[in-house]
């Protein structure tokens, strides 16, 4: 096994466990190849989307952005990789967008596989959420009530956002649940997934927390939770853009808040992990 143009350390990490040596790759917008030498392999693969942009709020403050919905995810559990080259292509986080929904995060590609980005959050005016690897949240203009993104896109792990009430955004999907519907309070983002590489190295855990929706945001009340590396949503009367989706998490960014013409947060990169077994490796 050879690995092509990527730098260990800085485009992937190596990590193991008792059964796997795990190849984590990060390094969004570069092309990179992968080699397999001599014979073909077994391995347990996890392909992750980068997160969708939580939507803006207004200048008027009852205007608020949903939370961006997370990149979608696809695992392949004993995934044979053949003799030869195959490609990884990472996808960026969604960036954020000033009185409008929050664009959708970048696609992750491994071997032919394609892990969508995840919806951005529907905008200030009511905007529905933009569907991806998982949807992103409703927008709410007062009255209007933007719906929520759908979820799923190219058969991905990936479930919808949740639709606007009055006052209140709705929360980004995530790929272990649908965004909660808002309810006297924004809605937080949907639930991700635990995946382990073994041990930490550099900026990763050894248990890694992904793929989880950013939380809405709303005119009133305590600001919509994302957890599994999604945003939460400003808090309201800070004057502060909302928290982005974490990095390689492919987590969603929160909704911009309602009192302020504020971006939402910016969308968490995807991720490629592969673990090869011990005994292929030879440790």
């Amino acid at each position: 096994m050879t690995i092509g143009n990527a730098i260990l350390g800085t485009d992937y990490y190596t990590s193991q466990d008792a059964t796997y040596v795990y190849y984590t790759f990060v390094t969004t917008g570069k092309s990179m190849t992968l080699t397999i030498l001599n014979k073909s392999v077994v391995t347990n693969v996890l392909i992750l989307g980068g997160g969708g942009a939580g939507g803006a709020s207004g200048a008027d403050g009852y205007y608020s952005g949903g939370g961006g919905g997370a990149g979608g995810m696809i695992l392949l559990p004993t995934y044979n990789l053949s003799v030869g080259d195959h490609s990884i292509f990472i996808g960026a986080g969604g960036t954020a967008v000033a009185n409008n929904n929050g664009n959708n995060g970048q696609n992750t590609l491994f071997d032919g596989n394609t892990a969508y980005g995840g919806g951005g959050g529907g905008g200030n005016a009511g905007n529905d959420g933009l569907s991806g690897g998982c949807g992103g949240g409703g927008g709410n203009g007062r009255s209007v009530n933007g719906l929520g993104g759908t979820g799923g896109t190219g058969g991905n792990t990936g479930f919808s956002g949740s639709t606007a009430v009055q006052y209140y955004s709705g929360g980004g999907g995530g790929v272990g649940g649908a965004g909660v519907a808002p309810s006297g309070k924004a809605g937080n983002g949907g639930t991700g997934y635990s995946w382990s590489i073994g041990s930490a190295v550099g900026p990763l855990t050894a248990i890694m927390n992904i793929g989880g929706g950013g939380g809405g945001s709303g005119s009133f009340g305590p600001p919509g939770v994302g957890t599994y590396g999604g945003g939460t949503a400003a808090n309201l009367g800070n004057n502060a853009s909302s928290n982005p989706g974490a990095p390689y998490t492919g987590g969603g960014g929160g909704g911009g808040q309602g009192n302020y013409t504020k971006y939402g947060g910016q969308g968490g990169s995807g991720l490629v992990s592969i673990g090869f077994l011990r005994t292929d490796l030879g440790v």
